[in-house]
């Protein structure tokens, strides 16, 4: 049945209004098998679209964001999002909620997005927010990289025993490629470790972390090993050029034989923050005298801290928004300033007037 919003006409279409309810009537000439009768159904008419609320954006980092919103009635939850207002990328979750949460992924740091908000009811009735037509706006955040080893070339680290850069051969476990491209770096890229094999490392080279005060350490991992009863496994870092080392992740529990890769971050702060001649190692063994699994592949590794962009231009704004460049009036100019200016450039924040 076509249904429209108006006065009744002579059109072929059933007038409606928002919370009218349509009644059907007709005749089932054998009804649940008993013969004819008379059968009525209902259905409701929804024609108002959800009512938008409460948008918060939170959790910004170098590479997303999340943002939040309410909507009067169970909705849809979509972002359109882009590096223009022409906005591009769409991603949506079709369950229907009055509490809404999406994380934008996959950005680039140090990067100006603009988005707006959709959220649709049962009767595809959509809610469209972009911030009265000035869109909504996120700065991400600055990744500064100190140590970055995608695997695609050899990063010309130390490898002791069987340690090596290359491509795994899917033997006794191992992967045959790397998360990312055809290479990692492992322990017996054609096979598994030996029995009592004495600690054996794969250690980087030396990296400059003194103008940090945030340092962290991620990569993904494909790590076979029997249980930590029997063999061993684990990572460490050096902030004084591996004159001494500091364990930050060791294997325990019981055997395990990955079927995917896995990511790991560790904060490394402590270590390596203001540190010059910081350095990161990967340990194989001991193990013992029986059992044994493919152990370490590494790959993607990465150490590296996120800021505010210290590089964003700052746009024109009126005299007393610009506030001789103390956008917020703090007492100091930093890049929070140059954040706060674009929010303002773009009418998702007010001015801060002097005193």
């Amino acid at each position: 049945i076509t249904t429209d919003i108006g006065s009744p006409a002579a059109d072929g279409v059933l007038q409606v209004a928002s919370g009218d309810t349509i009644t059907v009537e007709y005749t089932d000439d054998n009804y649940g098998g008993g013969g004819p009768m008379t059968v009525t159904d209902q259905a409701a008419v929804d024609c108002t679209a959800p009512i938008i609320s409460n948008v918060m954006i939170s959790e910004i980092s170098e590479s997303s964001f999340l943002v939040t919103w309410d909507t009067d009635e169970a909705a849809t939850t979509g972002v359109h999002y882009g590096e223009t207002t022409g906005l591009g990328t769409i991603i949506e979750d079709t369950e229907l909620t009055t509490s809404h949460s999406m994380v934008v992924p996959g950005l680039l740091d140090c990067t100006l997005y603009y988005f707006e908000i959709h959220s649709m009811d049962w009767g595809s009735n959509e809610a469209v927010d972009n911030n009265g037509g000035a869109y909504y706006a996120v700065l991400t955040l600055e990744l500064v990289t100190m140590l970055e080893a995608t695997m695609d070339v050899d990063p010309g680290w130390t490898y002791e025993g069987q340690w090596a850069w290359g491509v795994p051969q899917g033997i006794s476990g191992d992967p045959s490629s790397g998360y990312t491209g055809d290479n990692v770096i492992g322990y017996n890229l054609a096979g598994s470790y030996p029995n009592n094999l004495p600690q054996t490392h794969c250690t980087s080279t030396s990296f400059d972390c003194s103008g940090a005060s945030q340092v962290y350490l991620s990569f993904w991992k494909w790590l076979g090993i029997e249980s930590a009863t029997w063999d061993h496994a684990s990572v460490s870092v050096s902030g004084n050029n591996g004159s001494t080392w500091t364990q930050i992740w060791d294997h325990t529990g019981g055997s395990t034989s990955p079927s995917s890769w896995s990511y790991e971050e560790y904060d490394i702060s402590a270590i390596a923050a203001g540190q010059s001649q910081v350095m990161v190692r990967w340990t194989m063994g001991t193990t013992d005298t029986s059992v044994v699994y493919c152990g370490w592949n590494i790959d993607d590794v990465l150490v590296a801290y996120t800021q505010e962009c210290q590089s964003v231009p700052t746009p024109t704004p009126t005299p007393v928004c610009n506030n001789d460049g103390d956008v917020n009036l703090d007492g100091t100019i930093t890049a929070g300033d140059a954040q706060l200016a674009f929010m303002i450039a773009l009418g998702s924040a007010s001015c801060v007037d002097p005193m």
